[in-house]
């Protein structure tokens, strides 16, 4: 009898560890007042608001920061709020890859300040601070921009890219560039945008206003005021036809419609009819809306879900 107690005491512990490893691994941070902590699934505070920032775990590790003196200093805990990387830099990113773009400023050991480099999961710098803005790496790449003054009060901005090891693979040449995704990375040459490969060759030619990455296949690009998505040839596969879009997000993407949003599926086809002022991406099988000042989730299907869209 004491043995079948203990084993099921046992049982009951493991549960609860379980539970608490469970919730750990789901944790987004979350606003109280005017500090920032991390809440779970459950909308359980697991980690005091006590942060001035939080952005969400990356990697295992979410970028923090805190107020000191007039400056805020970005730095990086773990899930059970522990600082790793201690915060000292004037600006950072989500770890990606295995490294994170941090900005370094006048109080750090280096030479050169207010410049770009790239950390590890330690907090030892991989690329050494020397680019005026970068972006994450994605597919062993990451954007970078070089600012050369010709002449006071004019200054020419160039982006190309660089691996992981610091090293120049796409020369800096176009007027703006974003992430690879699928093997292409949308760029802007004058004010058009298209795509290049991952040698820096330009595949679509530049002919959309806006461009952004590859999801599942597809982009978001708006051409003659409208937006729609193309495919990885630049043919459009949903029509340029919506005054406002967003990215596809498990199998659905928000259109607006005479100001109202809603929902296409990937064939084009509506989804969630277009009825709320405010709507967000499906994260998690729901998404955030707001119908006649009204804040909820809702569901795939559509319906509402009975529960709170706001921490209280």
């Amino acid at each position: 009898m004491k043995t079948r107690i203990s084993n099921y005491y046992c049982f009951v512990l493991l549960c609860l560890c379980l539970t608490n490893a469970f919730a750990q691994n789901d944790l987004t941070p979350v606003k109280l007042g005017n500090k920032y902590g991390f809440e779970d699934s459950h909308s359980n505070l697991v980690l005091p608001a006590q942060f001035d920032y939080a952005g969400p775990f990356s990697e295992g590790l979410a970028m923090i920061a805190v107020r000191h003196k007039n400056y805020a200093r970005y730095g990086y805990i773990s899930k059970d709020g522990t600082i790793v990387i201690k915060p000292e830099y004037a600006d950072a990113g989500p770890f990606s890859e295995g490294l994170a773009r941090v900005k370094v400023n006048k109080a750090s050991h280096y030479p050169k300040y207010d410049l770009w480099g790239y950390i590890n999961n330690v907090g030892e710098m991989r690329i050494a601070p020397a680019y005026n803005d970068v972006g994450d790496f994605h597919e062993g790449l990451a954007y970078f921009k070089e600012t050369h003054a010709f002449f006071p009060g004019f200054k020419k901005q160039r982006y190309g890219f660089i691996n992981r090891k610091g090293e120049e693979v796409v020369p800096p040449k176009f007027d703006h560039a974003g992430n690879f995704s699928e093997g292409l990375a949308p760029v802007r040459l004058g004010k058009k945008r298209g795509y290049i490969d991952r040698t820096g060759e330009l595949v679509i030619e530049p002919q959309f206003e806006f461009a952004n990455c590859f999801v599942d296949s597809l982009a978001l690009v708006m051409q003659k005021g409208k937006y729609g998505f193309i495919d990885h040839d630049g043919l459009f596969r949903i029509d340029a036809q919506y005054s406002g879009a967003r990215d596809f997000a498990e199998g659905l993407a928000l259109v607006e419609v005479n100001d109202e949003w809603g929902y296409i599926n990937r064939a084009g086809e509506i989804a969630i009819k277009p009825q709320y002022e405010k709507a967000y991406a499906f994260s998690g099988g729901r998404a955030q809306v707001s119908l006649n000042g009204d804040l909820y989730f809702i569901d795939k299907q559509g319906r509402r879900i009975d529960k709170p869209a706001e921490r209280k």
